[in-house]
């Protein structure tokens, strides 16, 4: 069986719900700045070859994350439609308890499976010294390592390999932490009324808007927004089981957002290229 080498980190069920009637995404890519912005492909945007595959010594790649995630996309896409029919009939979507797992799987996954994440994870950023730190606690909880296998911890392919998997394995299907303080929350539905204003995708595409002290999923005063589509975001938010719609016409609400994405991404997007230009360029 074949299976797909490019992976999306942000799906292309998503990015095709920001595209223009043309299919098509404006973006802009900060490592490439000097190109400024340009109009794509949903399905040339967001991706990297083998992101979720594990590497194996023998230079195989097993796909199954990847695999899992697609199923994961899959059964969210039809979650996302109903929350879509729900807002444009004025509504909250009255989600079952089976269509809110999916809900929050996915969007933990949003969060936490993108390029721009791992460089932010800290085990990640310090990988070698967290590598060290692993190794000394298996030395002492177990045995001493041999010589063979010191020789290949010090082998920049075999370094690069552990770091790679140690992202794929990051990334997992659900923090029970993390998935507990979502479903312990409702829904709030942001959608913007205003036929001028838009929410952009980014890399890291989960805007956390959070006062100093207070930066845990769990705390009422923390928001954080995925935008679905360039008019509507979703954030965990009010009482267990408790689902709003909240229109707004709030341009510095959607600035907000929108400039918390573009800061923490390395590439973003949208339907309308004045507002990527605009936020190409910060104030």
């Amino acid at each position: 069986m074949s299976y797909p080498k490019r992976h999306h980190f942000i799906p292309q069920m998503l990015q095709r719900r920001f595209a223009n009637p043309n299919g098509q995404l404006y973006s802009f890519d900060k490592r490439r700045s000097e190109d400024g912005v340009n109009p794509g492909n949903p399905a040339n945007l967001f991706v990297e070859k083998h992101l979720y595959s594990i590497k194996r010594k023998s230079g195989d790649k097993d796909p199954e994350l990847e695999i899992r995630l697609s199923k994961v996309e899959g059964a969210a896409d039809s979650v996302i439609r109903k929350i879509e029919e729900a807002a444009a009939n004025g509504r909250a979507p009255e989600l079952s308890k089976e269509e809110r797992d999916i809900w929050d799987l996915f969007f933990y996954v949003q969060w936490k499976r993108t390029p721009d994440c791992f460089e932010s994870t800290k085990a990640l950023v310090e990988f070698d010294e967290t590598l060290q730190r692993s190794i000394g606690e298996f030395e002492h909880k177990s045995r001493l390592l041999t010589g063979a296998e010191r020789e290949e911890l010090k082998d920049p392919v075999a370094i690069s390999r552990l770091k790679h998997n140690a992202k794929v394995g990051a990334v997992g299907l659900g923090s029970g932490e993390v998935t507990k303080a979502l479903a312990d929350k409702g829904v709030a539905i942001l959608k913007i009324e205003a036929p001028n204003k838009n929410f952009i995708l980014g890399s890291y595409p989960v805007a956390k808007l959070a006062s100093p002290g207070h930066a845990h999923i769990s705390d009422p005063t923390v928001e954080i927004w995925l935008p679905i589509s360039p008019k509507l975001a979703v954030s965990p938010g009010y009482a267990k089981g408790e689902e709003r719609l909240i229109p707004t016409r709030n341009a510095k609400v959607i600035r907000y957002i929108n400039e918390a994405i573009a800061k923490q991404s390395t590439v973003i997007a949208g339907s309308n290229e004045k507002l990527i230009v605009s936020l190409s360029r910060p104030r």
